[in-house]
C-alpha cells in the first residue's frame, strides 16, 4: 500500500530511530525504501545491521536529497508513496490514519497532517487552525498557506499517489532550499489536498546537516518568481503566495545586511489586484 522514502546522508547517528518509528507503525502494508546517498561515515553499516524484509537498501554516489527522494520513487512498487528523512519520526499511528483518509476520500491523491518541529531548547506545531472537523479538504492551497503564515506540510508529513508524482515531475533536482514548497505548488495545481488532524511527523531541527539559521543566498533557492508562471487556477491566491515568499527571503537577507540579495526578491513581487 505504501512505499517510505527514506534518503540517507551521514545519519549514523539517527537514521535507526527513524526507521524504528516506521517499522513500529500499526499499519502493517509497506515497504521501506533507504537510499544511500554516498553517505562517508557508518549510516550504511547501521541500516543493513536492522533485520526486516520490508527493508529495501540502495547506494548510489551523492547527489543531493532531491535526486535521492526521486530515485527512491523510481523503484517504489506501492501506489501511495510517503518521505520520511533520516533523522525525523512518525507518530505510531502515522500510515493508518493515511490510509483512513485515503478510504474516507479515495478521488484524493494528496494527504498531509501537522508537524511538530522541535530541538533541545522548544516545539511548535504547526497545523491548520480554524476548520471544523479533524480531516477536511483544502481547495485553495495558496490562501491557506498565506493565512496561516506557515507551510502546510513538510517532506515527512506527506502521502502522494504515485502516478501524480511522478506526472508533476517530483523533487526539482540540485535545490538547496524550496524544493520541496515548489512541488507542493506543483501538486496543488492538479489536485487538492486531504488534511487530518489526527496525527503528526515530528521534524528535528538538531540535525547535524541542518542549517536553518545560516543565510542562503537566492541563488541557492529555488527561483520563486517562476510560480507566476504556473497554472494554479486561484491566480489571486497564487499572486500573494510567491509575494509572501519573495518578501520573507528579502527580510531574511536584510538581517544578515544581504541588501542586494533582498533587493533582487522585492524587485520580482507582483501583485494582483
Amino acid at each position: 500500500m505504501f512505499s517510505v522514502i527514506i534518503p540517507v546522508y551521514n545519519k549514523e547517528h539517527c537514521v535507526e530511530r527513524t526507521i524504528n518509528s516506521v517499522l513500529a507503525q500499526t499499519y502493517g502494508d509497506f515497504e521501506i525504501i533507504i537510499v544511500d546517498d554516498g553517505s562517508t561515515d557508518n549510516s550504511l553499516r547501521v541500516v543493513s545491521a536492522i533485520n526486516d524484509n520490508r527493508i529495501k537498501v540502495f547506494h548510489k554516489e551523492n547527489e543531493g536529497v532531491s535526486i535521492a527522494r526521486n530515485y527512491g520513487v523510481e523503484r517504489a512498487e506501492s501506489e501511495y508513496i510517503c518521505f520520511l528523512d533520516a533523522d525525523d519520526e512518525w507518530e505510531n499511528c502515522f500510515l493508518r490514519v493515511m490510509n483512513e483518509a485515503i478510504q474516507r476520500y479515495p478521488h484524493h491523491s494528496f494527504f498531509t497532517c501537522p508537524f511538530l518541529a522541535k530541538n533541545k531548547y522548544k516545539e511548535t506545531l504547526y497545523k491548520i487552525e480554524g476548520r471544523n472537523g479533524d480531516t477536511f479538504v483544502i481547495e485553495d492551497y495558496c490562501k491557506t498557506f498565506v493565512e496561516q503564515r506557515h507551510a502546510i506540510c513538510c517532506v515527512g508529513s506527506v502521502c502522494i499517489r504515485k502516478d501524480i508524482l511522478i506526472s508533476c515531475g517530483m523533487f526539482p533536482p540540485h535545490v538547496k532550499r524550496g524544493e520541496d514548497h515548489d512541488l507542493w505548488l506543483r501538486l496543488a495545481c492538479k489536485t487538492s489536498i486531504v488534511y487530518t488532524n489526527r496525527t503528526k511527523l515530528i521534524y528535528n531541527l538538531d540535525s547535524e546537516n541542518n542549517s536553518r539559521s545560516t543565510y542562503r543566498s537566492y541563488k541557492d533557492s529555488f527561483p520563486y518568481w517562476q510560480w507566476y508562471d504556473y497554472p494554479y487556477p486561484v491566480k489571486k491566491s497564487l499572486y500573494r503566495l510567491v509575494s509572501y515568499f519573495l518578501l520573507s527571503h528579502a527580510r531574511h537577507a536584510l538581517r544578515h545586511r544581504k541588501f542586494k540579495s533582498a533587493w533582487s526578491m522585492v524587485s520580482r513581487v507582483k501583485l494582483c489586484l
